[in-house]
């Protein structure tokens, strides 16, 4: 036993990790990122909460209510649970490992027979096992199981951003269509007053059947729009609910927000100037370099399988024929086995394990590189569609006072006699066009912030 004692601690100190160690692929450098996205240097930390910005309380309910009720997070913070699970079975693996045992045995058989009559046999004791990692293939496990670990929780932040962007998004859409539809009805009643108008003076005999005509048609074209307004506003009622892990009612989201009703200033100017390493750091990114880092660990443990291994087995107890016989000490028994073991003849099936592992790891290498190339792509989608959006706002805004001022003359002339109807009427359409156009564009630019920030890892 003591010869055990004295080779222990050489096993232990001459222990090593076989296998590569994990670095960080460097696809791109950093200067060539900021130089490709056109990024300040002025960096600013960006928030999770970052949603706030649109001075909506509803929305803000909305965002916090889904992150403790959406069902997807909840199915990946049970996931996330799982991971932590596994993480703690596999680091004691490779612990020393003790069981209590006890049995007892009676055996009979006839007086003739060498054995005797009867025969009782007790034991109890202690079993002992440890497989002793002197090539790191616990470590390595270990490492790979923490690499599967922090991918999982990358995971749920990713699914939090993603429930929370959807959420915003749908919040924005909701009232974009609501506004649409506020715009219609207010026309609505406009054309109406204008068709009452028509027809007083058709009576009159100062107006003909045409513009009657005319007049009716713009009414019932704007009528014919609400429907499909109030089912689209509908549906994104419903689906925000469903997001909040919510039966769909009618309750919710009544009032106006007012960044659809008027642009929403956003500082156009701060939109490059987030950190470079939010990129990098952004949760999908994230999952797939820790699942690269455990894909790298499981080399390491296919390699530690070509070397000899070691393990001890001990045994402690008593034993005896009778429970009274177990107190006296000269019942105790105990022994030990060392146990070398190495693989000899597999057929390259060890090596073919090392060979699978190294393939695995190159897959999961181009995966996270595509991940991250899809991350730069979004980003520099999203920042170009937050500028282009506000450039096309701009535009739309001095369109829509445009069409008001055509309007305003255009119905002076008419009440004189100095235009037809018909005019009047494509003015009016005209400046309903504008104004929808307007309020798309309102939301299109709180959709593109939303994407903005959904693109940087939303804070995570």
């Amino acid at each position: 036993m003591q010869k055990i004692y004295k080779i222990l601690p050489i096993i232990l100190l001459t222990a090593c990790s076989v296998g590569p160690d994990y670095e960080r692929p460097q696809f791109w450098a950093d200067e060539e990122l900021q130089k490709t996205l056109n990024l300040k240097s002025n960096n600013y930390a960006l928030d999770k909460e970052w949603y706030k910005m649109f001075g909506d309380e509803t929305l803000n309910n909305l965002a916090v209510e889904a992150k403790n009720n959406n069902l997807n997070i909840k199915v990946a913070l049970s996931r996330l649970r799982q991971a932590r699970y596994n993480l703690d079975i596999a680091r004691v693996t490779y612990f020393p490992m003790v069981d209590v045992e006890s049995d007892y045995n009676y055996a009979y058989a006839q007086k003739y027979q060498e054995f005797g009559n009867k025969n009782d046999y007790f034991h109890v004791g202690f079993d002992a096992s440890w497989e002793i990692d002197i090539w790191g293939k616990g470590r390595r496990t270990t490492e790979s199981s923490v690499a599967l670990y922090k991918a999982t929780s990358a995971n749920m932040e990713n699914v939090l951003v993603t429930v929370t962007s959807e959420v915003i998004n749908d919040y924005v859409m909701l009232k974009t269509e609501q506004s649409r539809l506020q715009n219609a009805r207010n026309n609505l009643r406009l054309q109406q007053d204008i068709l009452q108008n028509v027809k007083d003076k058709y009576k009159s005999g100062l107006v003909g059947e045409e513009d009657l005509y005319q007049a009716d048609f713009a009414v019932q074209n704007t009528k014919a729009l609400i429907p499909d307004l109030e089912k689209t506003a509908e549906n994104y009622k419903n689906a925000i609910n469903v997001l909040l892990g919510k039966l769909p009612d009618d309750k919710l989201l009544n009032k106006d927000m007012s960044a659809i009703k008027s642009v929403f200033r956003f500082d156009i100017e701060k939109i490059r100037e987030f950190p470079l390493e939010a990129l990098r750091n952004r949760p999908d990114v994230r999952e797939a370099e820790e699942m690269l880092k455990s894909k790298n660990a499981n080399i390491g443990k296919a390699i530690a399988a070509m070397f000899p291994n070691i393990s001890l087995n001990a045994a402690l107890g008593r034993q005896g024929h009778s429970i009274k016989s177990l107190n006296y000490a000269k019942n105790a028994a105990y022994g030990y086995n060392p146990e070398v073991s190495m693989p000899f003849l597999h057929w390259g099936q060890l090596l073919n394990e090392v060979k699978l592992s190294k393939e695995i790891k190159e897959e999961y290498l181009y995966t996270y590189q595509e991940v991250l190339l899809n991350a730069i792509n979004e980003v520099k989608n999203a920042i170009n569609a937050v500028e282009k959006e506000y450039e096309k706002n701009e535009a739309l805004q001095k369109a829509e006072a445009d069409m008001k001022n055509v309007l305003k003359t255009m119905k002076i002339k008419y009440n004189e006699g100095l235009i037809e109807f018909s005019d009047l009427l494509i003015s009016e359409r005209n400046l309903l066009s504008a104004q929808d156009d307007l309020i798309n564009s309102n939301g299109n630019i709180c959709q593109n912030i939303v994407v903005f920030h959904k693109a940087v890892g939303g804070g995570y």
